[in-house]
């Protein structure tokens, strides 16, 4: 009889156990004991010098995981049976295209990963990684009202498996574990050293959101106060307040950011792997000062050797996605429908009534149209002008893909599109 989890007796690397750690090349088995796994392997990194080879599979593991089985959420896992990885670059949306788990739990373990890396080797490819997570694979998986909750997060829904929440699950790690991630958020976004002996510090700052971190540096109190609306605007003001301790303060300047300015101009600002460094004599002379990041709306592609050709839209760390409560003429998942890369995005500032969130919602104006594939001739073969030939949507809406599921409708939605030409 076949076990439950495993395709075969002695699945070992459903747990990781096919291999010691150092000599792993490929992440593998379920994505959340992977996660965990590795997140000890990076505490372990942390506190005792000298393990190199695990250091250099820790890195491996990581960079194989986020560039050949992650989803534009930043969600892991495509096989429903063990719950987690496929094969490099196996990646399907939904339960219509051949799977996609993408279990809330992973996505936070990904957050747990990512935040003991940066103790390591602070470089912003461990933190933008962390924060998309945040807001896609783990904000998504919770209503706004804190009552509902996902336990998997495909990127595209299907008859058999809608865009959905429920009450509460048999196997309940998820809905705990986000609130454990959400308790804990402070070490998320900052990480800081104070050295007491020498009236100094510096401070981290990872996640721009909203919030003020106190500590003791040698008997002073030192505050930092962050005021912000992101991810809906990319301004963030800080305040830093001490009174003698000198303070130098690391800003991550994300990947994806075409641009940044510092307010007043800090024209002595030092990058070093995308984070910039104020030093504390500017600091002392401009406590308050603001970071402006523009926010606008880029498409992401899908890598080639996915299959997928699809495009994804995303405003700053935030992906988006399409429903059948602000389209509601779909009938087919959004299956059928084209977008070019040339397509124009419109922001609109939208306030949900119901919910009482507010939220950057994108309009595509021109560039999507929707395919006729009743009218195709029963074959698997088509021809590119036919595939070239769909009707012109006036307009398609697209809502975060962390507000999905919240407004009732047929849960009917989807994150990557068709590409056309």
């Amino acid at each position: 009889m076949k076990p439950a989890f495993y395709p075969e007796p002695r699945s070992l690397w459903y747990h990781q156990a096919h291999k010691p750690i150092a000599e792993q090349t490929t992440i593998e088995g379920h994505s959340v004991r992977a996660m965990y796994l590795l997140t000890s392997v990076a505490d372990l990194l942390r506190l005792e010098q000298g393990h190199h080879d695990l250091e250099a599979a820790t890195y491996r593991l990581w960079n194989n995981m986020v560039n050949q089985k992650m989803y534009s959420t930043g969600g892991i896992g495509a096989i429903k049976q063990w719950e987690g990885f496929g094969l490099d670059y196996f990646l399907p949306q939904g339960t219509s295209e051949g799977g996609c788990y993408s279990e809330t739990c992973a996505a936070i373990g990904v957050m747990m990963l990512a935040q003991r890396m940066l103790q390591i080797d602070l470089d912003r490819k461990f933190t933008d990684i962390m924060e998309l997570c945040l807001y896609n694979a783990v904000l998504t998986a919770m209503s706004t009202d804190g009552k509902k909750f996902t336990y998997v997060n495909q990127l595209a829904s299907s008859d058999k498996d809608l865009s959905q929440r429920d009450d509460w699950f048999t196997v309940a790690c998820c809905p705990p574990n986000m609130l454990r991630l959400l308790g804990t958020i402070g070490g998320y976004i900052w990480t800081y050293n104070a050295m007491a002996e020498y009236r100094s510090a510096h401070i981290d700052v990872h996640l721009y959101v909203g919030a003020k971190l106190t500590f003791d540096c040698g008997g002073d109190v030192v505050e930092l106060q962050q005021e912000t609306n992101w991810p809906s605007s990319g301004d963030v003001k800080f305040s830093l307040r001490s009174k003698s301790a000198k303070v130098d303060i690391r800003l991550r300047i994300p990947g994806w950011a075409e641009s940044w300015k510092i307010t007043p101009e800090c024209a002595d600002a030092e990058m070093e792997k995308g984070y910039l460094r104020i030093r504390s004599n500017w600091l002392e002379k401009n406590p308050d000062f603001t970071l402006s990041i523009p926010l606008k709306p880029r498409l992401l592609l899908s890598h080639p050797l996915t299959n997928q050709n699809t495009l994804t839209i995303a405003r700053g760390p935030v992906v988006y996605c399409v429903e059948d409560v602000d389209n509601a003429w779909v009938e087919d998942h959004f299956e059928s429908v084209l977008l070019s890369a040339e397509c124009k995005i419109t922001e609109e500032e939208v306030h949900d009534p119901k919910s009482g969130i507010s939220y950057v919602a994108l309009n595509v104006t021109k560039g999507a149209s929707i395919l006729d594939t009743e009218a195709f001739e029963e074959t698997p073969f088509l021809t590119n002008d036919k595939l070239s030939k769909g009707k012109p949507l006036q307009e398609l809406k697209f809502v975060p893909y962390y507000f999905r599921a919240n407004r009732g409708g047929k849960g009917h939605m989807r994150v990557g599109l068709k590409k056309t030409n």
